[in-house]
C-alpha cells in the first residue's frame, strides 16, 4: 500500500470524473440510497471507474501494491454503506485476492468509534446528501476505521517490513498504538504466501542483483576499496529512484529499504551469503550514503 493523491481543483475539492456524475448515475445513486433499488453485484460502469483510478494507481491493487486487473472496491462495504455505491473518495481499484471473501478484505469493516447506518437527505429536495457520503468528513470520518485508506492515511506511519520467520518471504507488520497497520495487514490478508514471495522476488532479488554486479565488475576491473565504495554508491542511488517510483510494485518495500541502514541490514543483507566478508563493506557503504544522503 501506498499513499495516493487523487487531483483537486482549485478549492482543494476532489474532480469527480464524469463517469460518475452523469445524470443517469446520480439517477441510479438516488434510488439505491433510498432503497428503491439493491446495489448491483458490479457497476455496469467497472471498466471506466477503474481506467479513472488507474490514473493514480498505475494499475496497481490499493492494498498489496500489484500489477492487477483490477476490480472496483468499495472501501465501505456496499453490502451496508449500500449509499456510498457511487462515492468517489469509497472507490479503490482491488486485485481480485484483496477484494473476496477468503482471500482477502470481503465485506471486514471493523471500526473503533460507532458505525453509520444510513444516509442522509436534504430536507427540502429529498436528495441524497452527498457531503454526508466523503470519507473524511463527518458522519464517517468519526468512524475511525481500522482499515487504512490509501488516500487520507500514509500507510509508513502504520506499516513496515521484516524477513518471514520461515525465512519464505517477506512479512507486512503493524507499528502503530492503535493497530490499524496490523488489522489492516490482517482484514486485507496481505501475509498471503504469494505476496510474502513476491515481494522478495521483485524487490530484495533486485537489489540483490545490483550488489552482487557491484562486486562482479570490480573483480573484472581489479579490486580497490574506493572503486567499490564508488560503485556501491551509484547503486544506491538507483535504489532510491525506484522507491520514488509510484507506478512499480511494492514501493512502500523500497522505500522502507532505503530509509535507514537498520532497515536495509534487516532486509537485505541476511539474504546476501555469496561472500559473508562483503556484508561489512556493503554495510558501510550503505551508512556512507545515508549520512550524506546522494
Amino acid at each position: 500500500m501506498r499513499k495516493v493523491v487523487k487531483a483537486k481543483d482549485k478549492k482543494g475539492n476532489l474532480i469527480i470524473p464524469s463517469i460518475l456524475n452523469n445524470h443517469n448515475t446520480n439517477y441510479e445513486w438516488e434510488s439505491i440510497a433510498k432503497k428503491e433499488t439493491k446495489p448491483p453485484a458490479s457497476m455496469k460502469t467497472s471498466k471506466d471507474v477503474i481506467r479513472e483510478l488507474d490514473k493514480y494507481y498505475f494499475g496497481k491493487c490499493a492494498y498489496c501494491e500489484t500489477y492487477c486487473n483490477a476490480e472496483v472496491e468499495h472501501y465501505r462495504p456496499k453490502n451496508h454503506y449500500y449509499w456510498l455505491y457511487y462515492e468517489w473518495t469509497n472507490l479503490l481499484p482491488a486485485c481480485h485476492d484483496c477484494n473476496t471473501i477468503g482471500t482477502g478484505k470481503g465485506t471486514q469493516f471493523p471500526v473503533i468509534g460507532k458505525q453509520e447506518t444510513k444516509p442522509q437527505f436534504e430536507t427540502k429536495t429529498n436528495k441524497l446528501n452527498k457531503s454526508y457520503c466523503l470519507h473524511n468528513k463527518f458522519p464517517l470520518k468519526a468512524e475511525k476505521p481500522y482499515l487504512l485508506h490509501p488516500e487520507y492515511d500514509n500507510p509508513k506511519d502504520f506499516l513496515a517490513f521484516k524477513i518471514n520467520d520461515q525465512f519464505v518471504g517477506i512479512d507486512i507488520i503493524g507499528i502503530d498504538s492503535k493497530e490499524k497497520g496490523e488489522k489492516t495487514l490482517n482484514i486485507c490478508n496481505l501475509n498471503r504466501e504469494p505476496l510474502r514471495k513476491n515481494r522478495q522476488s521483485i524487490v530484495v532479488e533486485h537489489i540483490l542483483e545490483q550488489l552482487r554486479d557491484t562486486f562482479l565488475d570490480c573483480k573484472e576491473e581489479g579490486f580497490s576499496y574506493e572503486k567499490i565504495l564508488k560503485k556501491l554508491l551509484k547503486r544506491f542511488v538507483a535504489i532510491k529512484r525506484k522507491a520514488l517510483d509510484i507506478t512499480l510494485q511494492y514501493t512502500l518495500l523500497y522505500d522502507f529499504v532505503i530509509e535507514s541502514s537498520e532497515n536495509f541490514e534487516k532486509i537485505i543483507l541476511p539474504y546476501y551469503t555469496e561472500e559473508p566478508e562483503t556484508q561489512k563493506t556493503i554495510a558501510a557503504a550503505f551508512k556512507l550514503y545515508k549520512e550524506f544522503e546522494y
